[in-house]
């Protein structure tokens, strides 16, 4: 062979060998990339489920947290209703002993109504008679409306003399059963107290969890605050690579495509799409209102309204506009001396008999007022009941959960434990990949340079 075809083939062969040399080193560029990226996806899933997993747990402490609040709101409520509720029954027994007192004389009182009615019958019949004697059409009238008033105010009176005595044995018998649940309210305060002292564990328990679970966030955040830095850290090389690249492609360019057969599709072309800088990861860290209706403790044909208690007064048609005793349209002129003085006499007996009429009546309607208050009361103290038991009901609930969220986060400790390992050595590779790589690019600024 000629020297200068020699040293043609010894050029070639140099050449051959230099451009194999840069195409193993930007293939193991690729492989580089490619390697890294892949341990940083697999890593991070690992420390998204753990992650997550502590996520999950955060949001159920969070909840527990809000119903400890209501729990907390509502016994504090209970334990003022109580209170409210055991002076609301020393009043109401204190009620009990007055009313059962002016009941007491009522039942005295009209014992006999007859009796009541005797005086004020004979003065409305000496009334009448008087009226009859003189025939003037308004003395009658007068005596006719006297008559009425009198039997509107017997009826009355009969009614509350029969009412009275029923009322006075309603009172006994629900005196019986509100003085035996005096005791309830105090021992339902103790129970709220026993409440709230499970209230105050529960709430210790539940920040405890609350500490390990936030604890757990924090550590898992800084390990992904380190695996983030590394990986950032490689993308930038990873930018470098591609620039090299152009010097890389720019050296092919000029030297020609490789001897021999070329494949149409290598598995280096589909690795170079793999070396895109990876994007920034961001990775966010996990009363008692007792509204009762008070019912009537009595029937409504029991119950007399002030309406019907009022003594009717009718004007008396034609007569002059003068009045005289209360009496509309009478003139007393034309009245005779014995009619105006039986009138008063009656009249006198008619005011009585209202006076009385109208305490009963009073009294009646206070006897209903204390026993619609003990029904509410006795109400009051059941919805106390209920709503304790509900309460308590809850604590032992979030007992059982905070002891399942308890052990659970301490698994996840110990996933994260086996996590934080694995995210060391992740982040130990990528550094290591990183120089690397950074190796390999300032090998191939060198190559492709010539």
């Amino acid at each position: 062979m000629k020297p200068h075809h020699l040293l043609a083939a010894l050029f070639l062969s140099c050449i051959s060998a230099a451009a194999a040399d840069l195409r193993e080193t930007y293939v193991n560029g690729l492989k580089n990339i490619s390697d890294t990226k892949a341990a940083y996806t697999r890593t991070g899933n690992l420390l998204n489920i753990v992650e997550n997993g502590a996520a999950q747990q955060s949001q159920s402490i969070a909840g527990m947290e809000s119903r400890l609040l209501q729990v907390r709101q509502t016994l504090t409520n209970l334990q003022n209703n109580t209170q409210n509720l055991t002076a609301a029954g020393a009043s109401l027994l204190a009620q009990r002993d007055r009313i059962q007192d002016r009941f007491a004389t009522l039942q005295t009182a009209l014992a006999d109504t007859r009796a009541l009615l005797a005086g004020a019958t004979n003065a409305v019949d000496a009334l009448v008679a008087s009226a009859d004697k003189s025939g003037n059409i308004l003395e009658r009238q007068l005596a006719s409306q006297t008559v009425s008033d009198l039997q509107n105010l017997a009826a009355q009176l009969q009614r509350y003399a029969t009412n009275v005595e029923q009322t006075r044995r309603q009172i006994d018998l629900e005196y019986t059963l509100f003085k035996g649940l005096q005791d309830r309210p105090a021992s339902v305060a103790t129970d709220i107290t026993s409440a709230l002292a499970e209230l105050k564990t529960t709430t210790d328990q539940i920040a405890k969890q609350r500490a390990s679970v936030d604890a757990l966030l924090a550590r898992l955040a800084k390990d992904r605050t380190g695996l983030t830095d590394k990986y950032n850290a490689f993308a930038q090389t990873v930018e470098n690579f591609r620039v090299v690249q152009i010097s890389v492609l720019r050296r092919w360019l000029l030297d020609g495509p490789p001897a021999g057969e070329i494949p149409s599709l290598t598995v280096d072309d589909v690795l170079e799409n793999v070396f895109a800088p990876p994007a920034p990861t961001v990775i966010a860290s996990g009363i008692l209102n007792s509204n009762i209706v008070a019912t009537d403790a009595f029937g409504a044909g029991d119950a007399l309204t002030s309406r019907q208690l009022q003594t009717r007064q009718p004007a008396l048609a034609g007569a002059p506009a003068s009045t005289w005793a209360g009496k509309p349209n009478i003139d007393m002129n034309q009245l005779t001396p014995e009619t105006i003085q039986n009138h008063k006499r009656a009249q006198w007996y008619l005011t009585m008999l209202n006076r009385l009429v109208s305490f009963a009546n009073e009294s009646q309607n206070e006897a209903s007022g204390w026993l619609s208050a003990t029904n509410n009361w006795r109400n009051q103290l059941g919805n106390i009941t209920s709503t304790l038991a509900q309460q308590r009901g809850n604590l032992s609930t979030l007992q059982l959960e905070q002891g399942t969220i308890s052990t659970t986060v301490a698994l996840i400790g110990k996933q994260a434990d086996t996590t934080s390992a694995e995210i060391s050595t992740a982040a130990s590779t990528i550094a290591t990949q990183t120089t690397a790589l950074q190796s390999i690019i300032d090998d191939l600024k060198k190559r492709s340079a010539d």
